[in-house]
Order: structure tokens, then C-alpha cells, then sequence
């Protein structure tokens, strides 16, 4: 009797050791490093605001002669990498675009007066931290630091003021905190990121990781 129990015992340690070999060789394991690519677009209204005043500032748009009749803001437009050390950390860099297009008049005659637009380029690289991890779902926060580049012209429509300056560049620093990151997918993911920062409020894309 007593060897029948041992047997038992001794089967049973057995068939756990199986289960326990099959469960292990049946886990996905993520490789690292691994990389993302990611694109997005992502609400103005930082990097517009910075904009919209060094036009103001560079063309006199606040003359109390002029009128600004048009004032368009383009989306930031961005492009991302990050390079994954393992499950939860990833450094890598953004890539942005935005741009405002101004049109001024004067009061007094309703004459176009002139014509303006700044195309701002955004480099930063970024440190991001993802808490919660699973195949199909995570969560992130970041931190970025960089250079604002604006590139602005003013194309004047009469010939006594040609000469005033038709063209700048300013070079600022620029920052972005991603306080709450989402990421919906796998290989193939969207993304909802919410912050602050010259990259927006609210940025929404697309992304890869492999």
C-alpha cells in the first residue's frame, strides 16, 4: 500500500512538471529590444499661439491701421520613433510640423495690406514609460525637451513697403509632457495621448512596433 502511494506521488510530481514544461513553452515571449514608428496629428493650439505672436510681433499686426481679415492654423502633423529597452522603457524622438497663414488689411482704405505665413519645425527627443503593458492595450507617459524653428515671410502688397523685413527665423526651446498615453493594438496600434506641450493637447495616430 504504502509503495502504491509512493507511485501516486510520484505521478502526479510528474504530470505537474509536464503541465508546468507545457504552459512555459506555450507563453509568447515579447523579443527586446524592439522599435515603434508612429504618425499623428495633434490639436495647435500651443505651437499656433507662439506663432501667431511672433508674427504679430515681426509685422506689427497689432497697428491699430490693420485688420486681420484671415487667420488659419494648420494641425501639428508628427513623426515619431522610439526604441524599446524592454517592456517598460523606450527613448526615442518627435518630428512635428504646424503652420499659420495671416491676411492683413488697412481700416482706413480696406486695401490688402499684406500677406503672412510661419512654418514651425519641432525636434525632440523623448523618454517614454509604459506602466501597463499587455498585448492588445498600454498606457504611457512621457517627457520631451527640444527646438521650436520658425521659419516666417510677409509678402507686401505696395510698393512703399518694400522696405520693411519680408523674412525671420527663431529658434526657441520647446517642451512636451504626455501625461496619459493609450495604445490600442498590437503590432499595428492606434493612439490617444493627452498632454501638454507644443505638441499638442490632444494627439490621435497610428503605429507600428516590430
Amino acid at each position: 500500500m504504502r509503495k502504491v502511494k509512493q507511485g501516486i506521488v510520484l505521478l502526479g510530481i510528474m504530470l505537474l512538471c509536464f503541465s508546468w514544461q507545457l504552459q512555459a513553452q506555450g507563453q509568447v515571449t515579447e523579443a527586446f529590444p524592439h522599435h515603434h514608428v508612429q504618425v499623428a496629428i495633434g490639436d495647435p493650439i500651443l505651437l499656433a499661439l507662439t506663432s501667431n505672436l511672433l508674427l504679430t510681433g515681426h509685422y506689427g499686426l497689432l497697428s491699430s491701421d490693420l485688420s486681420v481679415d484671415s487667420n488659419v492654423s494648420l494641425p501639428v502633423f508628427s513623426v515619431s520613433y522610439y526604441y524599446a529597452f524592454n517592456k517598460w522603457l523606450q527613448v526615442g524622438g518627435d518630428l512635428f510640423y504646424s503652420g499659420v497663414f495671416k491676411q492683413a488689411s488697412s481700416k482706413d482704405t480696406g486695401r490688402a495690406y499684406g500677406s503672412y505665413a510661419a512654418h514651425a519645425l519641432c525636434i525632440q527627443p523623448v523618454v517614454r514609460f509604459e506602466y501597463i503593458n499587455r498585448e492588445r492595450f498600454g498606457m504611457y507617459s512621457s517627457l520631451a525637451t527640444g527646438l521650436f524653428i520658425q521659419s516666417d515671410h510677409g509678402e507686401y502688397f505696395h510698393d512703399d513697403q518694400a522696405d520693411k523685413p519680408a523674412r525671420y527665423v527663431t529658434i526657441l526651446p520647446t517642451f512636451q509632457v504626455t501625461c496619459a498615453g493609450f495604445r490600442f493594438g498590437n503590432k499595428v496600434y492606434g493612439l490617444l495621448e493627452l498632454g501638454v506641450g507644443s505638441k499638442g493637447f490632444v494627439t490621435a495616430g497610428i503605429g507600428s512596433r516590430f
